[in-house]
This record gives structure tokens, sequence and C-alpha cells, in this order.
């Protein structure tokens, strides 16, 4: 017997006429076991799990389109064939490990869940095609897959994810949570929007700005911030010479007009938006505009996020004279800001200075992030200790204040707000966390004072 063939096929109404797809195919694993011993198929949770030359795989059940079959046809040494078998379904076999530019060469397997003694395999590659639109959606089905596609299960906003991290991760912000969640649940459930959301967040570093987007990105991208759908982009990094702003704008404009063109709900995140070099933002005008499309391209559904450090004193003024006053924290309102900051992201040297996204009033939402007391960086600590699974340190209050207490705190001889929110926890938790597991005699001579 020679190699066999497999075909996709489908009768055609009541006549003799069939439509027929073949596909590159061969019988089981040509290595030193049986498959189903090679591949050490298990059960569990409802998926199927396996291994295969050390790899983790992960099988996903497929089902034919309606009316479809697949046939493994046998050739005979006379060049006829026969029927090995026929089926409706098959696993897709996907092996654990990062993509790569020669993935679908590579690190795919497709079993097909026979009865039979011997399993049979199809092996993908970059030449394997479906023959006629017909079974366009089973193709898609089957990339979607093997690649991240635009579109459920990879782009699904789980608007109950997001609110509660964002209520149990996020402390101090109730003008983040509010604004945020109810942003993007309308800019998600709205399937005709106007334009895309564009938000804006600033505030002092630590304050949970970079925080808050990463939780957008990870409540609507089954990927989060990995995914290739959210677009982070480091002004220091990306763009760092000022002087090569005609340069950046035609890259940044190129970049954004390829990812939404790909995927009508990309994300852009731009960190350390008043370090990107003054002006590049007005590349970005014509896609945050009330436009059907630009370039032939609708970005309506798309998000925006800019972080920026700018407008941090101007909140920081605003949330301690409140605190002097004696007014609880909570009674502080966008009213209090928005205005404000708008005019410092204008005004004040940086990627928005002058920039027509503000005065065309392009921007939808300008967004404070206040500086953090004690009691909001106490949280930080115990949650982060009870991360790295020291819920008997987070339950040990004396320690939790002292790693509270090694952080700097402004204003001078008051010391209400923290000068760096919530990001120097963790290496100072580390630091505590090694101070435990260390021998008596040494950690006598560890300091655990803040540098100036």
């Amino acid at each position: 017997m020679a190699s066999p063939a497999c075909v996709i096929s489908k009768q055609i109404g009541k006549s003799d006429a069939v439509e027929i797809h073949s596909i590159p195919c061969k019988i089981a694993y040509s290595g030193p076991a049986q498959v189903s011993g090679y591949f050490k198929i298990q059960d569990l949770d409802g998926r199927k799990r396996a291994a295969f030359r050390g790899h983790g795989l992960e099988g996903v059940k497929i089902d034919l389109p309606s009316e479809y079959e697949l046939s493994v046809l046998k050739k005979r040494d006379d060049f006829s064939y026969d029927i090995e078998n026929r089926q409706r379904s098959f696993t897709l076999w996907e092996w654990d490990r990062e993509a790569g530019p020669m993935r679908i060469l590579y690190l795919f397997l497709l079993l097909l869940d026979l009865l039979a003694a011997e399993p049979i395999s199809l092996i993908t590659g970059a030449a394997v095609m479906f023959g006629g639109g017909a079974l366009w959606k089973f193709q898609h089905q089957i990339k979607c897959k093997l690649f991240e596609c635009c579109d459920k299960p990879y782009v699904n906003p789980r608007f109950d994810k997001l609110h509660e991290d964002l209520y149990k991760l996020v402390y101090g912000q109730h003008l983040v949570l509010d604004t945020v969640e109810n942003a993007i649940r309308a800019h998600w459930t709205n399937e005709k929007p106007k334009k895309p959301l564009a938000m804006s967040f600033h505030g002092f570093t630590g304050s949970g700005k970079n925080y808050v987007a990463e939780i957008v990105a990870n409540s609507t991208f089954k990927n989060g911030m990995r995914s290739n759908f959210v677009h982070h982009i480091v002004a220091t990094a990306d763009y760092p010479d000022k002087n090569k702003v005609d340069e950046y704008r035609l890259r940044l404009r190129e970049r954004i007009l390829n990812a939404v063109s790909k995927c009508s709900r990309a994300m852009f995140i731009f960190d350390e938006a008043d370090k990107l070099p003054e002006q590049l933002l007005e590349a970005v005008k014509p896609f945050l505009d009330y436009y059907d499309s630009v370039a032939g391209v609708d970005f309506r559904k798309s998000t925006f996020l800019f972080l920026s450090n700018r407008g941090g004193s101007l909140i920081a003024n605003v949330a301690l004279n409140h605190y002097q006053a004696g007014n609880p924290r909570e009674d502080l309102s966008l009213n209090n800001f928005e205005r404000m900051l708008m005019q410092a992201a204008y005004n004040e040297p940086g990627g928005l200075k002058l920039c027509e996204l503000i005065s065309s009033h392009l921007i939808d939402h300008f967004i404070p992030f206040l500086p953090l007391e004690r009691r909001h960086v106490y949280s930080c600590t115990v949650y982060y200790l009870k991360s790295q699974g020291r819920e008997d340190l987070a339950k040990d209050d004396e320690l939790v204040q002292r790693i509270v207490d090694s952080l700097q705190y402004f204003p001078k001889g008051k010391e209400i707000f923290s000068s760096s929110g919530c990001k120097r926890i963790a290496a100072k938790a580390d630091l505590e966390i090694s101070r435990e597991t260390l021998p008596s005699f040494a950690v006598k001579h560890l300091t655990f004072e803040d540098e100036l």
C-alpha cells in the first residue's frame, strides 16, 4: 500500500455531483512507539492533553461544516483507492510553545480521532490549502486554532473581569474605577461608535496608570498585553530622537493603519506620552476624528490610551488641599480635574503640547490618578505578599508597616502621600522576604532604609 490521501467532500443536493478538496496527510506516527502511547493522551477538564518529545500539547475538537465529511483514502498498487475511514470531526493538537515565524511549518499536528488502532495525523504546512470558497469558515476556524484572530475567544470583552480586577487590584482611585469601567463598557457594547475611544491617564509614577491599562487589555483580549492587537508604545524606547519627528510620524501612521486593518478592535497604549517628541501625535489625529474611514480603514472601534506624568503636581495639590480641609477623598470628582488636566497637557512640554488631539476635543476622558496615601500603600503591600505565596507575612502587621514606612512621602513634615505610589513595593517586600529566610546572624547586617 502507498501513502494515503485525505479529502473533504460534500454531496451537492440529491445529484451525483460532489465538492472535493484534497488535504496532505499521513498515517500515524513513524517513530519508535504507537501514537496513542507516544503522545500520552489524557482527558482533563473536558480538554485533551498530551506530550510530544517533551513538549505539552493541547487538543481541541474541530467539527466540519454541515454536510461535509473527511475521507481517508488508501492508494492501492493498481492506482485505485480504498476508503479507510470517514470522519466528521478531528482533534487539533497544538504544540505548547511560543509563536514564531515558522510556527505553522513545524509546531502543529492535526490528529484524526478515529476508532482504528492507529490514529491518523495531518501535518500542517505553509502550502496547505482548502480549495473553494465554501470552506472559508472552516479555514478560518483552523487558522484561529493555530493563531490569534480578531474574533472570539481572542477578542472578547469580559466586563465582569474588568469590574472585579479594577475594584480588587486598584487602590485609592475611585475616579479611575468608575470612568474607565463605564467608558470601556460603553465603547465595546456599541456596534456603531461615532469615533475611537481615547482616554488620557495623568498622575505621578506608581499611581497605577500602567496597571489600569494592563487590566483593560487583559479584560478585552485573551492574550492581554501579549496580544498582537494590543500595541504598547513606549516613548523613550520607540521614539527616542526628538530630531526625527517627521520620520517618526510616517512610521507611527503606518503602524496604526496596519494594526487596525488587521483588527478593528486594536488597542494602542502610549506610555510616557509626555516624553514623546512634540507634534508627533499629530499623526494620530485623523484616526481619532469622526470619520467613517481613513485610507480605507474604519477606526471607530479601536481604543487609544495615553499615559502621562503631566499634571501630576496639579492633581497632588488639589488632593492635598482637599485632605487638609478634612474632606473625604471620595468626594473628589472629575469636575475638579478635567479642565485643569486638559490645559496642563496642552501647554506643558511633552507629546501633547499644542496637540490638535486636545484642541479638537478628540480625547474623550482626562482621568486623574490621585497620589496614594499610606493606607493605599499598605493594601498594595499586603496584596503583593499574598501574590508571592507569603500569606504569613501579609498577616504580620508590624512587617507590613515596616515596608510601608520605608518609602518616601510628601509634603515634607506631613508625609501624607507616597512619592512613588506602589511602584517600589515589590523591591522593598522582596528584601523583607529575603531577610526572613536568612540566618539570624546575617539579618543584623541588613539595613532597610529608603535611599534619598
